[in-house]
């Protein structure tokens, strides 16, 4: 690959996706195709009791991104993986998959099963 491209990570196996209770700005047919980088698992849509517990933890600044830099703004929209340990923001529509800009759901202690 060219210096400065990005290969964007492309999800073979799809699950069906689940409803999204918040903002729907990314296009369907793009969360058809995408995936984690990490894990090359499924992406489906943060819930809005979701996006809540990740906000509280932002409020008190303990919440880190996987490059070890705090998330200071809170989410608006955001992607999960399928086993829900990872997920990912969404600014502007864009769904921001990079694997440093990670954010583990494990370190929310009140994040929805």
């Amino acid at each position: 690959m060219p210096a400065g491209e990005y290969k964007i990570p492309v999800c073979q196996t799809r699950v069906p996706t689940r409803q999204a209770e918040v903002g729907d700005s990314v296009d369907r047919r793009l969360l058809e195709i995408l995936c984690c980088p990490s894990t090359r698992q499924p992406l489906f849509p943060l819930q809005s009791r979701e996006l809540e517990a990740i906000n509280r933890t932002i409020a008190t600044g303990s919440l880190r991104r996987a490059d070890g830099s705090t998330q200071a703004e809170p989410i608006r929209e955001g992607l999960l993986t399928r086993d829900r340990k990872l997920l990912y923001r969404i600014d502007d529509g864009i769904p921001v998959l990079l694997a440093d800009e990670s954010i583990s759901s494990m370190q929310i202690t009140d994040f929805p099963a």
